[in-house]
C-alpha cells in the first residue's frame, strides 16, 4: 500500500485553522526567494494561484481561486442539482405534495423552482470562469431542462403534473441565459438557440420578468443585432407566432427595440394592438399631441380607455353611457395613476375640441373613478355639470354611482336586493343629488320607515335589518353610544359592512342630517324587536351558542323586562343544553 504524502497527514492531523496558521509561519520565515522555488516546484494552476495570491501589489476584492478549485466547487452544485432534480417524477418524492393524508398528491412546480433557484445563485458567480475552462457543453442547461421536463412528465397522470408545469424563478433562468449568451458569441445565434429551447419544452417556462430585462441590459450594439435578425425574420411562421400578440415576451423585446431602433414600426405596432394592450395609447397620445392633432388624439384617448375597461371587465365603454367604475366594479381595487392621467389630459382635449358634454361626461368618469367614496367630491362635480342641456346624461351616470356604491358597500349579496334601490343610504345620497331633497325630506323619510316597525311589524324587520343595523352602528359611532348600547353594538357590527372610505362620507352625511333625532326611534325598534330576533337554540350548530347568548344579553339591554321571560322559558325548554348555559353565564347574564 502507498504512504500517504506529508500534505495528505497534515489535512488528516489538523483542522482548516491550524494548517492555515502554520501556513502563514512557513511564508513569514521564507523570504521571497524560497517562494519562487516553490513556485517551479508546483503545477501551473496552483502556481498561477499562489503567486497572485502572495505577490498581489493591490488588496483587490476579487476572489482569487484556482481552476482546479472552480472545478471542484462546479461539480459539487451540479451534485446538489441533480440530488433535486432525482426526485423529480417520484410520486413519493421531496415535490408530491400531500396537503391531507386523505387527499392525492400533487406536484409541487413552486417548490422545485425555488430549491433549483437557490443552487443557480451560487453558480451565477462563477459562471464566466467555469465556460472559460471548457469543462461543459455548449448545450449544458438546455440538456437540463429537457431532463426537467421529462421528469415532470413521469408522475402519473392523476397528479395534474402536465397542468401545473414549472416556472422558474430569476437565478435559474439568468443561468439559462447567461450560458446561452456565451456559448453563442453574438446576438442572433443567441436569439436562435433560446428559440430552440423555448420550442423543446412543453411544462417548464423561464422567468419572464427576468428574461425581458436580459435583454433590456444588452449593448446598444447587441439590441441593434437582436432587431435586425428578428426584422428580417419576422414573417416566419416561427416568429409571426411569437409577435402577433402583446402578452409574447418576444414581442415585448422586439416592440421595446423598434422604439429606438425604427420610431414608425413602433407607433405603427402601438395602433395595431392598442385593443390587447391599453399602456400602447400612451405613446400614440404623445406623437398626435407633437403633431397638434387633437382631434385624433380624442379618438385615441377614448379607444385607450376603451382598451383599458375591456382588458378588467370584457365589456364595451362609452364615457357619455356607463361609468368606468361601474364597469370595473369587482375589478376595481384603487385608482391607476395613469389612467387618472389620462382623463384629465383627456378632458383639457374634449374642452379644446368644443366637446362640452363629452368633457362633462369625463369629469364625472374622473372624479368616480379616482374618488368613488368621497361623497362630498362626487355630488360635487355632479352639481358643477348637472346643467340643463346634459342633465339626462349626468343622472343616468350619477345613477350608476350610486349602485356601484350600494353594492360594494352592502356587498354582494344584496346586489339583486330590490329593496336596496329604496333604502335609507340611497335617501341619503339623494340629499346631495337632488335639490328639492333636503334635511326635512330625509327626517321623514326615517321616521316613516322606522315608525313602521315600531307597530308588531316583526316580519318586515328581519326583512330590513341589514339596513337597520347599518344606521344603528353608524348611530353609535357618531354619537358615542357603544358604551351605553355594548352588546347592541357588538350585534349590529357583526352582520354590517360598508367600504371604509364610503361608510366615513356617509358617517358625516348623517351628521350633516342631525340624525341623533333618530336615536330614539330606532332604540324602540329594537326594543319592540328584539325578543323575536333571538335565534332558537333548538337549531344551535354542533352546540355552540355563544350568538344565542349575546342576543340574550341585547334582549336584556333593551328589554329588561323581556328578558326574564325568556329565562324562564329557556329554563324549561332548554334546561339540558349545558353549553347553552355556560355561554349564557360567560357573558356574566343573570340565570
Amino acid at each position: 500500500m502507498k504512504s500517504k504524502t506529508i500534505g495528505y497527514r497534515l489535512m488528516e492531523a489538523m483542522t482548516k485553522d491550524q494548517i492555515a496558521h502554520m501556513l502563514d509561519a512557513i511564508f513569514d520565515l521564507w523570504g521571497s526567494r524560497k517562494i519562487d522555488d516553490l513556485l517551479h516546484k508546483l503545477n501551473k494552476d496552483v502556481a498561477a494561484t499562489l503567486s497572485r495570491l502572495v505577490f498581489s501589489q493591490t488588496s483587490s476584492p476579487e476572489r482569487i481561486t484556482s481552476d482546479e478549485k472552480y472545478r471542484e466547487e462546479w461539480e459539487q452544485l451540479w451534485g446538489e442539482w441533480e440530488e433535486l432534480i432525482y426526485e423529480v417524477g417520484d410520486e413519493g418524492g421531496r415535490y408530491a405534495e400531500q396537503e391531507h393524508h386523505w387527499e392525492a398528491p400533487y406536484f409541487d412546480g413552486y417548490s422545485l423552482a425555488v430549491d433549483l433557484d437557490k443552487v443557480a445563485e451560487k453558480m451565477l458567480p462563477i459562471m464566466d470562469k467555469i465556460y472559460k475552462l471548457g469543462i461543459e457543453d455548449n448545450n449544458l442547461f438546455e440538456e437540463e431542462l429537457s431532463t426537467i421536463d421529462y421528469h415532470i412528465k413521469e408522475y402519473p397522470e392523476w397528479m395534474g403534473a402536465e397542468d401545473e408545469g414549472c416556472y422558474l424563478n430569476r437565478a435559474v433562468t439568468q443561468c439559462v441565459l447567461k450560458w446561452e449568451w456565451l456559448a453563442s458569441k453574438s446576438a442572433a445565434p443567441f436569439v436562435e438557440r433560446m428559440i430552440e429551447i423555448e420550442k423543446g419544452l412543453n411544462l417548464i417556462e423561464l422567468d419572464r420578468d427576468t428574461f425581458t430585462h436580459f435583454f433590456d441590459s444588452l449593448s446598444e450594439y447587441d439590441k441593434k443585432q437582436v432587431y435586425e435578425h428578428i426584422t428580417s425574420n419576422r414573417t416566419n411562421s416561427i416568429w409571426e407566432e411569437r409577435l402577433n400578440s402583446s402578452n409574447s415576451r418576444w414581442h415585448q423585446i422586439f416592440h421595446s427595440f423598434s422604439e429606438i431602433f425604427n420610431p414608425d414600426t413602433y407607433l405603427d405596432t402601438c395602433r395595431a394592438m392598442l385593443h390587447e394592450n391599453w399602456h400602447y395609447g400612451l405613446p400614440l397620445i404623445d406623437d398626435l399631441l407633437k403633431k397638434n392633432n387633437h382631434s385624433e388624439a380624442e379618438k385615441v384617448y377614448e379607444q385607450t380607455i376603451v382598451s383599458y375597461a375591456g382588458q378588467i371587465s370584457r365589456k364595451d365603454w362609452k364615457p357619455e353611457a356607463c361609468l368606468l367604475i361601474s364597469l370595473l366594479m369587482y375589478g376595481y381595487r384603487s385608482a391607476d395613476d395613469t389612467v387618472i392621467k389620462l382623463l384629465q389630459d383627456w378632458i383639457q382635449v374634449a374642452a379644446k375640441l368644443n366637446m362640452a358634454s363629452k368633457a362633462d361626461s369625463l369629469k364625472l368618469q374622473l372624479v368616480t373613478y379616482q374618488n368613488p367614496y368621497n361623497w362630498d367630491a362626487v355630488t360635487k362635480v355632479f352639481r358643477e355639470i348637472n346643467h340643463h342641456l346634459f342633465s339626462s346624461t349626468a343622472a343616468k351616470l350619477i345613477s350608476q354611482w350610486q349602485q356601484f356604491i350600494l353594492t360594494i358597500d352592502l356587498g354582494n349579496s344584496f346586489r339583486n336586493d330590490k329593496e336596496s334601490d329604496d333604502c335609507w343610504i340611497r335617501w341619503l345620497m339623494e340629499t346631495g343629488l337632488d335639490e328639492g331633497k333636503n334635511e326635512k325630506w330625509f327626517a321623514k323619510k326615517i321616521k316613516t320607515w322606522l315608525e313602521s316597525f315600531c307597530r308588531n311589524h316583526t316580519i318586515q324587520f328581519r326583512k330590513q335589518q341589514k339596513y337597520i343595523s347599518l344606521l344603528t352602528r353608524d348611530i353609535c359611532d357618531i354619537y358615542g353610544l357603544k358604551k351605553r348600547h355594548h352588546n347592541l353594538y357588538k350585534i349590529v357590527s357583526m352582520g354590517t359592512s360598508g367600504y371604509k372610505g364610503s361608510v366615513v362620507s356617509w358617517q358625516a352625511w348623517l351628521k350633516k342630517m342631525h340624525a341623533d333625532q333618530f336615536i330614539p326611534l330606532i332604540i324602540e325598534c329594537w326594543k319592540q324587536n328584539v325578543v323575536k330576533l333571538l335565534p332558537d337554540p333548538s337549531h344551535a350548530h354542533k352546540s355552540v351558542y355563544e350568538e344565542h347568548a349575546l342576543w340574550l344579553a341585547v334582549v336584556k339591554e333593551q328589554n329588561p323586562s323581556a328578558y326574564q321571560k325568556v329565562i324562564d322559558k329557556w329554563k324549561i325548554d332548554h334546561k339540558r343544553r349545558k353549553n347553552l348555559w355556560k355561554a349564557i353565564r360567560d357573558l356574566n347574564l343573570a340565570v
